[in-house]
C-alpha cells in the first residue's frame, strides 16, 4: 500500500467513525427531545396555572423555569454523556447550536413579553425572534466549502431586515418612497425564494436542510404573511401622500420600538459576518477548523 492509498484508507475510516458518532448522537437527541416534551409540558402547565390564579410578575415564572431547564440540561449531559469524549463533529455543533439558539429565542420571547405587559405574545416581537433563530442555526454551516452562494443571499437579506426594522417605527415612507419600501419587500422574497432553491443543493452534503429548520421556516412564513397583510395598506395609503421620509413614530409601545432597534443592529451584524464568511476572509470560518468543517 503506498501513500496515497494509506490516506485514501485513513479518510474512509475517519469518515465511517464520524458517521457512527452522529448517528448516535442524533439518535441520544431523539430521546432527550422526548424528555423535553415531558418536562417543558409540564412547565407550560405551570405556567398557565399560574396565570389563571392571577399571577403576572416575573417571580413566580421565572422559579418555575428555574426548575424546567436546569431539568432539561440534566438531560442532555445524562443521555449524552458517552458523547463527552473526544472533538464534537459538525453535526453535533449543528445540534447543540439549534438547541442553545431556541433556549435564548424563549427566554428573550419571555422577556419581550413582560417588557410589553402582554399576557399574549405579540406577533412582530416572536416573528423577528424566529426568523434571528433561523439565522442563528444556519450560521452553524458557515466553516463548510461550498455554501458561499446561501451565505451571500443571507447577507443580502440581513441587510434588508436590518432597513425595515430600523426605520419602520420610526418613520413614514410616503408617495415616490412607498414604491421602493415595496421594492425592498419585494426583492426580499425573492431572495427568500432563491435560498429555499439554493440551500437544498448547497446542504445536500451534510444530508439535506434539518427538519427543525424547515418547521421554523414554515413558521417564519406564516408570521411574514401576517406582518404583510398589516403593512400593505399603510404602504398603499402612504403611495397616496406627498413624497418624504417623514419621521412619523408608529404607534406601538416604547419597548417594542427600542426592540425592534436592537433586533436590527443584531441583524445587521449577522449579514456582516455571512458576507464576510462567504468572502472567504481570513478568521472567517471561526469556529470551526477548517479540517473539522469540511463536509463528508
Amino acid at each position: 500500500m503506498n501513500r496515497e492509498e494509506a490516506d485514501q484508507a485513513l479518510q474512509l475510516i475517519r469518515r465511517v467513525v464520524a458517521q457512527a458518532r452522529d448517528d448516535t448522537a442524533l439518535q441520544n437527541w431523539g430521546t432527550i427531545w422526548m424528555v423535553h416534551a415531558l418536562t417543558n409540558g409540564g412547565g407550560f402547565l405551570g405556567t398557565h396555572v399560574l396565570l389563571q390564579q392571577g399571577h403576572r410578575s416575573p417571580g413566580p415564572f421565572v422559579l418555575l423555569w428555574s426548575a424546567i431547564v436546569p431539568l432539561n440540561l440534566l438531560a442532555i449531559l445524562w443521555l449524552q454523556r458517552s458523547q463527552a469524549a473526544g472533538v464534537r463533529s459538525f453535526i453535533e455543533r449543528q445540534v447543540w447550536s439549534i438547541w442553545t439558539t431556541c433556549m435564548a429565542s424563549m427566554v428573550l420571547v419571555a422577556l419581550v413579553n413582560w417588557m410589553l405587559g402582554l399576557d399574549v405574545l405579540f406577533m412582530p416581537p416572536v416573528a423577528c425572534i424566529l426568523i434571528a433563530m433561523a439565522f442563528s442555526v444556519m450560521g452553524a454551516i458557515m466553516g463548510v466549502p461550498g455554501t458561499r452562494p446561501e451565505l451571500l443571499l443571507h447577507a443580502a437579506r440581513d441587510f434588508f431586515y436590518a432597513l425595515l426594522f430600523g426605520t419602520l417605527p420610526w418613520l413614514a415612507w410616503r408617495g415616490a418612497w412607498a414604491g421602493v419600501l415595496g421594492l425592498i419587500v419585494v426583492v426580499e422574497i425573492l431572495i427568500t425564494l432563491a435560498d429555499f432553491v439554493v440551500e437544498d443543493t448547497v446542504r445536500r452534503p451534510l444530508g439535506g436542510v434539518f427538519p427543525g429548520e424547515r418547521c421554523t421556516h414554515a413558521l417564519m412564513g406564516i408570521l411574514y404573511g401576517a406582518v404583510l397583510a398589516h403593512l400593505v395598506p399603510e404602504v398603499l395609503a402612504w403611495a397616496r401622500l406627498p413624497t418624504g421620509l417623514v419621521v412619523a413614530p408608529a404607534p406601538i409601545p416604547e419597548p417594542l420600538r427600542l426592540a425592534l432597534g436592537l433586533m436590527a443592529a443584531g441583524v445587521f451584524g449577522s449579514g456582516v459576518r455571512d458576507l464576510y464568511a462567504a468572502l472567504q476572509l481570513p478568521g472567517g470560518r471561526w469556529p470551526w477548523p477548517v479540517d473539522e468543517a469540511r463536509a463528508p
